[in-house]
Formats: C-alpha cells, structure tokens, sequence
C-alpha cells in the first residue's frame, strides 16, 4: 500500500522541478510555489483518507466473523421495532465482558436452533452495510459494536441484532426511547424485555438486543421460540433480572440443611428461561395428539391409550397433573376454535376436553359428541383455586409460576380487564413460598391482611393468602378494586387443606 508520505514527497519533487523549469525569474518562481503547493497537501489529504478506507476494509475481508453481507429475512425494519433516537457521539469500547458476537452467538445454545453462521460484527462506521437507513439510530445514540446473526427453526428465520452500548444506562435509554405495540407482553429476563407480534426485545448490562421472525403471523412455537433466544441473549449479556435469576436458581435447587429442613432460598426474583420449543417431528406420544415431539418431556406426556372401535375412537393422554392437562389443551388450541368448558376446545372435526389429569382427545365426524361421551366417565379431579374465577373470566393454566417466579408452582391467571390478572397459587409450602413472594416485590408493606409491594414490570402487586392458597392481583390502576376483587376471590374459594 502507497504511503501519504511517499506521495507527498513525489509531488513536492514534481513540483519543485516545474517551477524551475517554467519560471526562469525568483519572484515569479515563488509565486508559482505559494500558488501550487496547497495542491500537495490536499493529494496527501485524499491519500490518507483512501489509506484509512482501504484498511479497514482489508481489515473486515481478512476476517470473515466480523463483516456479512446479504439481507437477512425479517430484518430490522419490522413495523413499530425501530428506534428513533438521538444522542452522544460514538465512543471507544472500554468495558470488560462478552462481546456482542459472543452474547448473539448465545442464540446457538437454544435446542432445536441452528446458526447460518458466526455472528457478523459491526463497528458504528460499517453498521450502515447491514442496516441501510437504520444504523444512524444506534450510533447516534453511542454504539460501541454490534453482531447480528440468522437463527433457523425449520423454515422460521429469526434475525438475532445485538447492541453493545458501552453503559447500561445508554442500554436502558435505547430500550425506553422505542416505540413499541400497546399489547406488548413484558418478559422478566435482562434488565427488562417485551415480546411483540413477530419479535421481542430486551436490555441487559450494556447491551441492547431484538429477535425479529421472519413469518408475517407467527405461530405459538415460534412465539415461543422468539422468548426462548430472548432467554438465551439475557442470560449471556448479564442484567440484574438475571442475575437474580441465576442466584434464585442456585437457592431453590441447593439441598436443605439439616438445621433448616425447609430452608427459605435467600433470594428469589422473577425470572424462569421459557419453553424452548423445537421443530415438529412425528412419533409418538406427542404425534397422536398432533403436538410438537418436544411437548412430551415439556408437559410430562408418556402415553396414549385408545378406547372404543376404530371408527369411534377417543384418545386418553394422562398427564402429571390437572394444570398440566389444561395448559397443553390450551397450547394445541387452534385459532377460532370453540372453548369447551374451562380448557377444552372444539372445531369441525376435532375435540379436546379436560377430565382431571387427562386429555381426552377425539378427530372426524362427531369428534366433539365422542369426546364429551367418553370425557363424562372418567373420573373428576378439581383444579386448585379454579372456583377463584368467576364463570366469564378467561383462565390461562401455568406450569412455571407466574411473572417467571418459579417458587410459586404451578398457576392459574385470570385476565381480566386490559392488564388486570387475578393470579391463584396451591404451592406445596405456603409459608416458604409466601416469603419468597413478599422478597420478590420490594417497598412492600402489609394493611389488612393484604401485601403491597411493587414489581419491576407489572407496577404495584397486592397479595394474600387464603388456608393453603396465594392470591396476587396485577395491573390494577385502582387499589381498592384489586382489594375488592382478592376478596371476591377468597369467598369463593373452596376450602383448602
């Protein structure tokens, strides 16, 4: 590569030998000098520049995981996803940790998801080549790198963009300043995180990240999956969510001590990874039900019984518990199917109903009759906290606990109005679960038999307990509406041991 130096020498000689040449007279020689030499130093000027240019694209040829180029399905200019923001210039990274290839490699680590390569890394200077018209808003804002990266699930592109921020608080700026759906659902990963129709979005740490799916209408799976890989970038980024988490997941799982049989966990925050769903494959059990193989081990499916002939059969999956069997009738729901009794569901040609801890399961003329024929004599197991609800509120089941507190066990949610929920939880140890809930809403206080405390995401939380259930009201704007309605709840709770 030519040097500035080399070519400023040249021209300075060229020019020192025209002037002798053409300008036989001193006074004339110098004025042709004062003249011309501003014509060396802007040559020299433009070679500098073409050398910096040429480097650091030399640079991003030489290495392959750090320039990319193609347009990736479902890239970052999803509607409602981009930031518009202004901001600090650009700065240095000087901050120690994974770097934003590393966090988007997490992506990878995720079952059932495959990389189409390593993560492509950009400087705030090469952004633009992967982000026409988008990359101005993240390094007005003061972009250190970002990696962006394809995931595949079957024939579901997931665009995975990481951004490394320098601070947290740059991060959260970021994170905040996006505009973003009304319905979006907040997640208890990173910092903080939401998940919107085709994607998600979370911060942690210094770091900015988005999952985009490249499916105009994403399915449930892979609704699923954008919170599974969000789980993944939470987890390699760092954030207070997830260190909590990891800590919470060390205190639950570590044995008792045998001064303390039921020892309280130290801490307990609002984070459980989500389902991580992985691609279709036919076999057994999970087929016969036309699930997904991986809702098997997800929801404890081991077995299938037929009953009746052929010609009028109904499948029975048993399963390890009532809200088990609800929450995978509720997961292979389809749309606009009609709703049978709590959980169960019905279309032209096919029924599932919820008896217990079974799923009764019927396809092809008649289904819904045969279902409910063969659903009326099995045996009925009541659901903890189902009577909580009133007949018109749409119950959710959770396996997890909800808000991603795990300690609380499996869960019924009753969405109400807008954000109100009205939560029911029948843990196996009320007292310990009850404390591990009181620490997980910081600022709290007790009035009336009733707790308040404040959540991260959801705002201001009210809880009770009722015998050997815990009831949580959320989203409430009006506290004495939320007072009201546990109370409501309570009196229609049947009586727990």
């Amino acid at each position: 590569m030519v040097s500035p130096w080399l070519v400023a020498g040249a021209l300075g000689g060229t020019l020192a030998v025209f002037v002798a040449v053409f300008f036989p007279r001193a006074r004339s020689r110098l004025i042709a000098a004062v003249t011309l030499a501003p014509l060396v130093l802007v040559a020299t000027a433009i070679a500098w520049t073409g050398r910096t240019d040429r480097s650091e694209g030399q640079e991003l040829q030489d290495n392959p995981t750090v320039f990319g180029a193609g347009t990736v399905p479902g890239e970052s200019h999803a509607a409602g996803a981009g930031p518009a923001l202004g901001g600090a210039a650009p700065e240095a990274a000087a901050a120690t940790g994974p770097t934003a290839e590393v966090v988007a490699g997490a992506a990878g680590k995720v079952p059932g998801i495959t990389l189409g390569a390593t993560p492509d890394g950009y400087t705030p200077s090469t952004l633009w080549n992967r982000m026409d018209g988008g990359a101005e808003h993240y390094t007005k804002q003061g972009l250190v790198r970002a990696a962006l990266v394809t995931a595949s699930l079957g024939a579901t592109d997931f665009e995975v963009q990481v951004f490394d921020m320098g601070t947290a608080d740059k991060a959260k700026a970021l994170f905040e300043a996006t505009e973003r759906d009304a319905a979006s659902r907040k997640l208890m990963l990173g910092d903080a995180a939401v998940t919107w129709s085709g994607g998600g979005e979370l911060h942690g740490a210094r770091f900015y990240a988005r999952v985009v799916a490249s499916s105009a209408e994403p399915t449930e799976v892979e609704a699923k999956t954008v919170e599974a890989l969000l789980g993944a970038l939470a987890a390699s980024a760092g954030g207070q969510a997830t260190a909590a988490t990891e800590a919470a997941s060390d205190a639950v799982n570590a044995p008792p001590t045998a001064a303390s049989p039921t020892a309280e966990p130290e801490v307990l925050a609002p984070v459980v990874p989500p389902i991580v769903p992985e691609a279709a494959v036919p076999g057994p059990p999970a087929a016969r039900l036309g699930a997904p193989a991986h809702f098997a081990e997800v929801y404890g499916l081991e077995r299938v019984v037929e009953h009746g002939a052929p010609t009028a059969r109904v499948l029975e999956a048993p399963l390890p518990s009532a809200i088990a069997a609800a929450a995978l009738a509720q997961a292979l729901r389809p749309a606009g199917a009609k709703v049978l009794e709590r959980f169960g569901w019905a279309t032209e040609d096919a029924a599932m109903l919820v008896r217990g801890a079974s799923l009764w399961f019927a396809t092809e003329s008649g289904a819904e009759a045969r279902a409910l024929a063969a659903a009326g004599q099995a045996p009925t197991v009541d659901f903890p906290g189902l009577t909580a609800f009133d007949l018109a509120v749409d119950v959710e089941p959770l396996l997890v606990g909800w808000g991603g507190r795990s300690f609380l066990g499996p869960a019924l949610v009753g969405h109400l109005d807008g954000p109100e929920e009205l939560v029911v939880a029948c843990p196996a140890d009320v007292d310990v679960t009850w404390k591990a809930l009181v620490k997980s809403l910081p600022g709290g206080r007790t009035h009336g038999g009733v707790f308040v405390g404040t959540d991260p995401l959801s705002g201001q939380v009210l809880a009770r307990r009722a015998g050997a259930a815990i009831l949580i009201a959320s989203g409430f704007s009006d506290v004495e509406r939320a007072r009201e309605m546990l109370a409501t709840a309570v009196s229609r709770l049947a009586p727990t041991p």
